[in-house]
């Protein structure tokens, strides 16, 4: 699914944590949905309800998502190929 499909399903005033690229962002769902809306690179991995907790203590339903043009192809190998 694609973030921005997701984050127009939540609340605008709940807030949650976002994921990308190890990358955690707490904010308000609208303030994601500002920032990701129209975005169809970015797809959605999984979902933790309460699957990160700030400092105070508090647990913020988490979304773990990465962008699609960064993965690679399964032809691709992560490391060039020595030449002979």
């Amino acid at each position: 699914m694609r973030l921005d499909e997701l984050i127009c399903k939540i609340d605008p005033q709940t807030k949650v944590a976002i994921r990308i690229d190890q990358v955690v962002s707490v904010g308000l769902n609208e303030e994601f949905y500002c920032e990701y809306g129209g975005m169809e690179e970015y797809q959605v991995e999984e979902i933790e309800p309460d699957g990160y907790t700030d400092g105070d203590g508090i647990s913020y339903l988490l979304i773990h998502a990465y962008d699609s043009t960064k993965v690679q192809q399964n032809d691709e190998l992560p490391f060039p190929l020595e030449e002979s």
